[in-house]
């Protein structure tokens, strides 16, 4: 359930993507995101069928490699039948490491469109970028110390217009110093008006953000606690151009414990500072006016060690919201009777009262997993939210013929609820599909 502004970044679950997908990371704590696999096949989050796919990675000496080419076959979405034509999608990435724990690399992405009915046709895109990833243990002869760079370059959507580099790139840098009872960072990053990578995601542009955060997470020599954690973080983000300031947060760590046993509690204070230039809709009917808005949030946050029997996890959230007042529950239950058996529940719940309206939303989902032999697994969930009405059932078997070959049997089923609430539900099918994927391997 959103309730933000932008767009959320879900994580991806095709088996073809997430295989070996370890090279395709760029500088992934600063965020610039030049290739997105779920750009690929996935258009609003409906389906676009894939002709086509060929995958190539593995190391060569010190460099690591990697490439994708992914053709998508035309299709109509949503209920305008909005027509999406055939693309192609190109990736290539290659890493290359020195010293002990050190890399560098660049990568390259383009997406080609084919003509619409009427003739018309996008100008083939591309991006292309370089990273940097310094890292030594032995900073002053015992410190571990991180630096990071990034730059990324994409073309221009349309060439008759005239943008600069500065529009067109997104560019940073980190100082890391992660240690046990001291740690600190710095991030710097900028990204451009019209940087927008075809094959990447991106959530915002058009800004420079500064954020510097440090942290003391003394051990106190107590059997039963293994360290305290206290932290505080500042984040300054600001227009590129007029240098106006869109949002300032402070998140104040004010009490965090991990003990002996796994478990662990925080407790932190968040103020959010935001400035808003367009009129936002939070929810069917209820509008975010545009202006400056601030306020602070306080989150108590606990969980308990996976490793036990019945585990969970818990978050309490409240405080000010935009111009108004929120309360959010978290709740996460695991039960683990047996060795390669697990079943759980997730349980979320935001409660939000503004002037211009008040109203709450719920997100439930249950998860399952079975480990029938070292060969053979079957997964699944199940999830409903009160916003889309909808309950969709996720369900995989994966079967290992052979270390490399593999066996995959998928079925999804979508339904939507026509009654007032679930309880009083009457739900009818959206769509529902089975499909299976055989994995060769061959090593030479």
């Amino acid at each position: 359930v959103n309730l933000t502004r932008f767009p959320l970044r879900f994580e991806e679950k095709r088996d073809f993507f997430l295989e070996g997908s370890g090279v395709f990371s760029f500088s992934a704590r600063s965020g610039p995101s030049p290739y997105f696999s779920r750009r690929i096949g996935l258009v609003g989050g409906e389906q676009i069928p894939i002709t086509y796919g060929a995958r190539l990675g593995g190391q060569a000496g010190r460099y690591e490699l990697g490439f994708l080419q992914v053709r998508t076959g035309e299709e109509r979405v949503g209920e305008e039948g909005l027509r999406i034509p055939v693309e192609d999608f190109t990736v290539a990435r290659v890493k290359r490491s020195f010293l002990a724990q050190s890399s560098m690399g660049a990568i390259y992405t383009r997406r080609a469109t084919a003509p619409r009915g009427d003739g018309a046709r996008l100008e083939d895109r591309h991006t292309a970028g370089v990273d940097l990833d310094f890292f030594t243990s032995s900073l002053f002869g015992r410190y571990n110390f991180q630096f990071e760079a990034f730059f990324v370059w994409n073309s221009s959507p349309e060439p008759e217009v005239d943008r600069t580099l500065s529009d067109l790139t997104a560019r940073g840098f980190r100082l890391n110093f992660p240690n046990d009872v001291y740690r600190a960072h710095l991030s710097y990053r900028e990204f451009g008006h019209d940087y927008d990578p075809a094959v990447g995601f991106v959530t915002r542009n058009g800004f420079r953000r500064v954020e510097p955060n440090i942290g003391w997470r003394p051990r106190p020599g107590i059997s039963w606690i293994r360290r305290f954690d206290f932290s505080a973080q500042y984040r300054y983000l600001a227009d590129l151009d007029t240098g106006v300031a869109e949002e300032k947060q402070l998140r104040l760590s004010l009490f965090g414990v991990d003990f002996e046993s796994g478990d662990n509690f925080t407790i932190q204070a968040t103020r959010q500072h935001e400035l808003l230039d367009g009129l936002f809709e939070i929810s069917d009917g209820i509008e975010i006016l545009p202006g400056p808005y601030t306020y602070w949030e306080t989150s108590f946050r606990g969980r308990t060690a996976g490793r036990r029997t019945l585990s969970g996890d818990a978050e309490y959230t409240t405080g000010g919201f935009w111009d108004g007042d929120r309360n959010r529950y978290q709740l996460g239950l695991t039960l683990r009777p047996n060795p390669g058996i697990s079943i759980g529940g997730q349980w979320e719940r935001n409660e939000v009262k503004l002037p211009g309206g008040e109203f709450n939303t719920t997100l439930i989902r249950f998860l399952g997993g079975w480990d029938l032999s070292p060969w053979a697994s079957l997964t699944g969930n199940v999830q409903y939210d009160d916003i889309s009405e909808v309950v969709g059932l996720f369900g995989k078997l994966r079967w290992i013929l052979n270390p490399g070959n593999e066996l995959y049997l998928v079925y999804t089923h979508n339904w939507r609820n026509l009654g007032p609430d679930l309880l009083d539900r009457d739900f009818e099918t959206l769509s529902r599909g089975a499909s299976t994927k055989l994995n060769y391997t061959y090593r030479f």
